[in-house]
């Protein structure tokens, strides 16, 4: 049976090196994860390593990019405490509890990243600069005028999603709420008068025109004193990549799962051009439409800025996590996020995860179920290299022979 992630975010431990990267003491803080799931069962710098040179395959599929964000604003607080979650059912682990974290390690190899940074204050009950200023009930009332609210699709320990309708022209669409009492970071982006949420500047960077049809598209958003609200394109019908696995006998063959791999990474190569890392991929945040096989990728509550340097801090799912980072307390895009293609790729053919605990995940040892061809084997293999250096780009995996 294909494995639901625990959902723990691990936040960094102690370390005198790390001044100013938010630590907050230590060990591991559970965290539910932001989602748009059925209620009813229950990077990346993609080029921070290897050739620049365009394949084939960029070529295809490349779009220009717009304007780089030039400046991050957080608000204060930890980033490994900022996901912003959304869930509708309680996950079980992978195959076992997870050990504490182990050591230290000596540090990665950095370079300049390409955007400085710039620390705010927490504006908890402002309204959102690019938009008039409005009262709440005005701001509800707009919102009601626009959409009817359907029956809830998930909720969490930080807001809800609900199923709506755009009156304007029938479209199914999903309603996310959101606490701004856990979601505190904004950033700054092109286009804007001012900062906005995280999940909401990150999904207006991606969605840039042209749109990748293999991202969840954000509609539009509200702001409110004590939560912010966005409204998301919901196909039908869909589930998530767990549940449509869980239905259909636990697995997904190598032919289907060679389909959703290349959505995937299209939809990855998208990010990277805007300027944008995911930093939670894994099957819970890919929508499959059931009848077409079409998926996209969702969920932008754990993602960041993209940069060439190391990141010092984690937001995501435990099991997905690199060993650099158990062992190092950082990670470069690039590397950490093929780190999470081959984990979801492994668990979406074999069922279950490949790694129970941090020691098994730094060890790296990859047992697999029979049946599966030496090409597929190798390709995850190679994804889940323990040395960051050994993994491929993402230009290679999009060459390798078994998606070709």
């Amino acid at each position: 049976m294909i494995t639901r992630s625990s959902q723990e975010v691990l936040s960094p431990v102690p370390n005198s090196s790390d001044q100013g990267c938010g630590l907050n003491g230590g060990g591991r803080r559970k965290r539910k994860r932001s989602g748009f799931h059925n209620a009813k069962t229950a990077s990346p710098d993609l080029e921070c390593r290897g050739s620049k040179e365009p394949n084939a395959f960029q070529e295809l599929f490349a779009v220009p990019a717009p304007p780089a964000p030039k400046v991050l604003c957080r608000r204060t607080g930890n980033v490994s405490q900022r996901c912003n979650a959304v869930t509708s059912r309680a996950w079980a682990p992978g195959r076992g509890g997870w050990m504490e974290p182990v050591g230290h390690g000596p540090a990665l190899n950095q370079t300049q990243g390409p955007w400085p940074l710039c620390l705010v204050g927490a504006k908890d009950d402002c309204p959102s600069t690019s938009r008039p200023k409005a009262t709440k009930r005005h701001r509800k009332a707009r919102l009601e005028k626009l959409y009817v609210k359907g029956p809830l699709l998930g909720k969490g320990g930080y807001g809800s999603v609900y199923a709506g309708t755009r009156k304007s022209d029938g479209m199914q669409v999903a309603i996310k709420y959101v606490s701004k009492a856990q979601a505190e970071e904004e950033l700054d982006i092109p286009g804007q008068e001012g900062p906005l949420p995280l999940e909401v500047a990150l999904m207006k960077q991606v969605n840039v025109a042209p749109q990748c049809p293999y991202i969840m598209q954000l509609l539009e958003w509200f702001d409110q004193p004590s939560r912010y609200i966005m409204v998301l394109e919901r196909p039908e019908p869909c589930q998530d990549l767990i549940a449509f696995c869980q239905d259909r006998g636990g697995t997904m063959s190598e032919g289907l799962a060679r389909q959703v791999m290349v959505q995937l990474l299209r939809a990855l190569n998208h990010c990277s051009e805007r300027g944008v890392l995911h930093r939670d991929v894994k099957p819970e945040n890919l929508l499959i439409q059931t009848d077409s096989q079409h998926v996209k990728l969702f969920d932008f509550g754990c993602g960041d800025l993209l940069k060439n340097t190391a990141y010092k801090d984690f937001a995501g799912t435990l099991e997905y996590t690199p060993p650099e980072w158990f062992l190092h307390r950082q990670y470069l895009a690039g590397p950490a996020t093929v780190w999470s293609v081959g984990i979801t790729l492994y668990n979406l053919i074999c069922g279950f995860l490949p790694f129970s605990t941090i020691r098994e995940t730094i060890k790296g040892r990859v047992r697999f179920t029979k049946g599966l061809s030496p090409e597929c084997r190798q390709l995850i293999r190679w994804c889940l290299s323990t040395k960051a250096a050994d993994r491929p780009t993402m230009e290679q995996i999009q060459l390798h022979p078994w998606l070709l």
